[in-house]
């Protein structure tokens, strides 16, 4: 057996798996891993269709980017992650959301704009959060989550704050109030 290309399928009876132990070198989980894993990724792609049907029926509104075809990436990153790792994600998270540990009926709350939402109904398709599974949501623009993700670094490395505690670090002081700038009038609006 090669790492590359797993157990030779051709010997092994039907309705049975092969017993690969899991580990460096070995392209395949163990078999109670592989169901789980599968179960993720299915969880993941009958929220989406529900998603499609819904927003057919003008249910969802506002966008609604779909993780079709994308289920293996949440399910096989997220489940090597640390409860205390923070995950920032990018505009399709709904799988992200749900293999981290978000209720799908808190997504789907957030997808019709409920209070019951993961986001209490203000960021809608794009933007799931949820601060006690430190899953910081997405973001509509295209690399967006980096300064999240650059910033939230050094933030859980600061002294005093706790592992996997979001916003356990102290509160910094409020800024000082600064002068009102004078608004600008247009063109059209002078006498």
């Amino acid at each position: 057996m090669s790492a590359a290309t797993g157990p030779d399928t051709s010997v092994i009876a039907p309705g049975t798996a092969p017993t690969v132990p899991s580990g460096p070198g070995h392209a395949l989980p163990e078999p109670d891993v592989a169901r789980e894993m599968f179960r993720q990724m299915l969880r993941i792609r009958r929220l989406e269709e529900r998603c499609v049907e819904l927003y057919s029926e003008t249910k969802i509104r506002g966008f609604l980017h779909l993780y079709i075809g994308e289920e293996a990436v949440a399910t096989g990153v997220i489940r090597h992650l640390e409860p205390d790792d923070a995950v920032v994600a990018t505009y399709r998270e709904h799988g992200h959301a749900l293999v981290r540990g978000l209720s799908m009926r808190s997504i789907m709350a957030e997808m019709f704009g409920k209070v019951e939402g993961c986001s209490r109904g203000r960021g809608g398709s794009m933007h799931l959060f949820d601060a006690k599974t430190r899953f910081y949501g997405g973001n509509a623009i295209v690399g967006g989550g980096l300064p999240l993700a650059v910033g939230g670094a050094p933030a859980d490395a600061m002294p005093g704050r706790a592992p996997g505690a979001a916003g356990a670090a102290p509160s910094p002081p409020a800024p000082a109030a600064s002068p009102r700038r004078p608004t600008r009038t247009s063109s059209a609006s002078r006498g």
